[in-house]
């Protein structure tokens, strides 16, 4: 604590800000990435089911288990694209190395705390719009 209670209170934002910005990160890239892998592995799954020979599996019709297993594949496709996985994931990923920026600025004890906080709320304001899908691709400054 420095006994700057406005240096204090954004510390603590950012603290706060870029433990949620790496638990977004991991979380989305998960997500993203189990449900394009699945679905892939779905979609090869169903592929050579379709060329072996059975008669059913568990009392399920061969054309029913391949049905059931495409569409899984391709609900988890759709999943994934218009969840903006990816999206979300790289935002949470930008905004979490903009707070470490600004995390190694603010242990600068005569560091421009005005410049910071404005800095935070850009970086914000990027995350929002990229998690929101109302930006292509969030970028850091410089980027």
């Amino acid at each position: 604590m420095s006994g700057d209670l406005y240096r204090d209170a954004l510390e603590a934002f950012v603290t706060a800000a870029y433990s949620k910005a790496n638990i977004g990160a991991i979380a989305w890239s998960v997500s993203y990435h189990v449900t394009l892998g699945l679905a892939g592995v779905l979609s090869l799954v169903a592929g050579v089911l379709s060329q072996i020979s059975f008669v059913s599996i568990l009392s399920i019709e061969k054309k029913t288990v391949i049905s059931i297993i495409s569409v899984a594949a391709a609900v988890l496709t759709f999943l994934a694209g218009f969840g903006g996985f990816e999206r979300k994931w790289q935002a949470n990923r930008v905004y979490r190395n903009e707070l470490e920026q600004v995390r190694l600025d603010l242990a600068n004890p005569h560091a421009d705390i005005a410049a910071i906080r404005e800095a935070v709320r850009q970086a914000a304001n990027r995350h929002n719009l990229g998690i929101d899908g109302a930006a292509e691709t969030p970028s850091a400054p410089g980027q």
